[in-house]
């Protein structure tokens, strides 16, 4: 994928390499749990099975999005046609600019350039902001579900966007 910039900031986005590894586990671990959670994500993104996208202030990442190939629940990635969006973050003090739209834009024009038709993510309902982004990028609910995280189940609804129209 090809690296994209502007947005004021000189923010770069670009798949994660080898050489940023490091510094990416360092900004998305928290604490221990996040930190074998990522880790284990990075695997898959080297081993293909997802592509991780961060966006680079320098040398500093500021944000990331992953595009997921298969996924336990089948409707929201069958590692074909279909991809899932996952793990949205953009530093605190950049939100609100752009930045996130622009990652989730990068990962669906990657998911369309690795030849999916359609992606998918899931929501918590009382995400507000989450849910304004990925509506007004043209995804739409297809279905409710749960989802677990440290051993707690969350409500969330699932949208999805078919990729058969150009994405910007």
């Amino acid at each position: 994928m090809r690296p994209e910039s502007g947005g004021g900031e000189d923010v770069a986005i670009r798949t994660l390499e080898p050489v940023g590894r490091e510094a990416f586990l360092a900004w998305r671990a928290g604490d221990e749990y996040m930190r074998v959670a990522v880790a284990a994500g990075i695997a898959d993104h080297e081993a293909g099975a997802r592509r991780i996208l961060v966006a680079w202030l320098g040398d500093r990442p500021v944000g990331t999005i992953s595009l997921v190939f298969r996924h336990e629940d089948p409707e929201l990635a069958d590692g074909h046609a279909c991809a899932y969006l996952e793990a949205l973050e953009v530093e605190a003090g950049l939100r609100r600019q752009g930045l996130g739209t622009r990652l989730c834009l990068a990962a669906l024009r990657l998911a369309a350039e690795t030849g999916r038709r359609r992606v998918t993510v899931a929501v918590e309902p009382d995400n507000a902001a989450a849910l304004t982004l990925y509506l007004g990028l043209g995804l739409r609910l297809f279905k409710d579900s749960t989802w677990f995280w440290r051993g707690v189940a969350h409500p969330v609804q699932c949208l999805a966007r078919d990729l058969g129209s150009a994405v910007p």
